[in-house]
């Protein structure tokens, strides 16, 4: 079971008006506990679900648009990745910064999914065993932008989400085809 799509399809089932009772539901559930619950999905997902009011933002990576303004020749440049990286990573920071909300109906809500309770549950990305690895660093980084955020230290917060709102509307395939979906965009 892959719990990332087993989640989505669960509240797509949800949305449709399949009753959480219903026995496909119920055994969608108990294997989605088992496999650790929503906090165990893949970062999209907690995107996903967190537009829509059902997973906290703080349980979300931090995604800074700041990364659009690295030189091309540094480490972490958004162009030492894949045309598809850039593809998501990009609109991704721009979303994760502006933290957007567009709650669902009570009768859609997936709190049956989280493991004990939402309130109660531990939604840290969980650290390897060994020391020094990528996923750590990455996650001890991701502590550190989190902080940075909280902190209110964005000298450059503006800047760079004008920039990767241009990246955006000059690498996608149809012009303008954001604006669409986000009509009174907020960084503008």
């Amino acid at each position: 079971m892959e719990i990332s799509a087993s989640v989505k399809a669960y509240l797509a089932l949800k949305m449709a008006g399949d009753p959480a009772d219903a026995p496909h539901m119920v055994k969608s559930r108990e294997a989605i506990l088992a496999a650790g619950g929503v906090t165990r999905c893949n970062t999209f997902t907690k995107i996903y679900l967190a537009m829509v009011g059902l997973y906290p933002w703080d349980g979300c990576p931090a995604i800074p648009p700041e990364i659009v303004l690295l030189p091309k020749w540094f480490s972490f440049s958004m162009y030492n990745m894949s045309a598809w990286s850039r593809a998501m990573l990009v609109p991704l920071s721009i979303i994760r910064t502006c933290q957007p909300i567009k709650p669902m109906p009570t009768k859609w809500q997936i709190d049956e999914l989280w493991l004990g309770s939402r309130e109660k549950a531990n939604y840290r990305l969980r650290r390897d065993v060994r020391t020094f690895t990528w996923r750590n660093f990455f996650l001890t980084a991701d502590t550190f932008l989190k902080f940075y955020d909280r902190q209110g230290i964005r000298f450059m917060r503006k800047r760079a989400l004008k920039q990767a709102e241009r990246w955006v509307i000059e690498h996608g395939r149809v012009p303008g085809v954001w604006a669409q979906f986000f009509p009174r965009w907020p960084i503008t």
